[in-house]
Parts: structure tokens; sequence; C-alpha cells
């Protein structure tokens, strides 16, 4: 189970039998005092550590992560770029996962990508457009593309991308809206073939 899957499995099954234990062990008495409140305030801080020990441990295994982004990279569109590969002018949708992410997705040619009508509220850290392999963006195979995104909002804007120097469309056949601190896709978009 992936360190996602395993945050999720925690979210979705352990908080709420967690936060039924608490619920039930809280005993509010208007009569009890300080006693009663210092009781409950244990309770909860017990309950928020063991969620925050599980949740870590399901996050700590041993799946590699994504490269990091190159923040220095070169987003300068190449000029004469050939249009030659298979990829070229296919358009595809961006899945909505989070934080509003929204777009359509073109391969102009074999140097370009465009992202069109993009919306994204600019949350999380660390997030740039990741190229990868099967929509897997995690592993040494993975790499960013373009300027940070976070910190801005993008509201049906067009942000044009270069394919970072040394790679080509051979090299990925999807892309994310990737939070590269968290490995979490705030939503993505294959063009390969199917």
């Amino acid at each position: 189970m992936g360190s996602r899957q395993n945050a999720d499995w925690a979210t979705s099954e352990l908080i709420p039998v967690v936060a039924v234990e608490v619920t039930s062990r809280l005993k509010i008495e208007p009569d009890t005092g300080n006693r009663q409140a210092m009781r409950n305030t244990a309770i909860i801080t017990k309950a928020a550590l063991l969620i925050g020990v599980l949740i870590t441990a399901g996050c700590s295994d041993t799946t590699p992560l994504s490269p990091p982004p190159d923040t220095d990279a070169d987003n300068t569109i190449a000029e004469n770029c050939t249009a030659d590969h298979p990829f070229v002018g296919r358009t595809r949708q961006l899945s909505m996962l989070d934080h509003g992410v929204a777009g359509t997705v073109l391969i102009r040619d074999d140097c370009t990508i465009e992202v069109s009508d993009f919306f994204y509220d600019g949350g999380g850290p660390s997030v740039y457009f990741y190229g990868g392999q099967n929509l897997n963006y995690i592993g040494a195979n993975a790499f960013s593309i373009g300027p940070l995104l976070s910190g801005t909002a993008w509201e049906g804007d067009t942000i044009t991308l270069a394919i970072p120097e040394g790679k080509t469309l051979d090299d990925f056949d999807s892309i994310s809206v990737w939070c590269f601190d968290f490995n979490a896709n705030f939503g993505d978009a294959f063009f390969g073939d199917v």
C-alpha cells in the first residue's frame, strides 16, 4: 500500500473510530469542575497523538519520492521546434482531484505543452507540473515541467510549458499538477496511447 493510500485509509477508517471512542469517553457534567475538563483534554490529546503517529507511520514506507523540482529550469519556448511525435496535437482534460484544478492540455509540438483554461487555487507548497509515465509521478522517471505554480491563483489562464532540456515526449505520457512536498496529485491528464 502506498503512502497516500495509507493516509487515505487512516483518514477514512481510523479517524472515525477514534472520534467515536473519544466522544463516548467525554462526559461533560457541569458539576464536576476542572477535574473532568482536564480528563477530557487528556483523552483528546492522546487520540490526536495516536492519529498522528498512525498517519505518519503510513506515510513513511519505502515508496520512492519524486525527484525534486528543477527550480532553475529554463521555460523558454524553443523556436523552430519540430512537430513529428505522435502525441503532437493531442488534447486532454486535466482530472479535477484537488485545489480546484481544471484545464485543457494540448501537446503543441515536440517541445511545447499548452495548458488552457487552467484553474488552480494556488494552495499547497512546492506545486509544479510534473511529467510521468502511465500517470505515475513518483520515482526517478518523473520530472518537473515549467515554473512553480503554488502561491498564485490561476483562473482560466493559459500557461505554455517548455519540455525541459534533455527530455522529449518519449520520456512521459502524462502530466500532473503535482505537490512535490506531499507527493500529491491535484489533477492530471494521460495523453499516451490507450
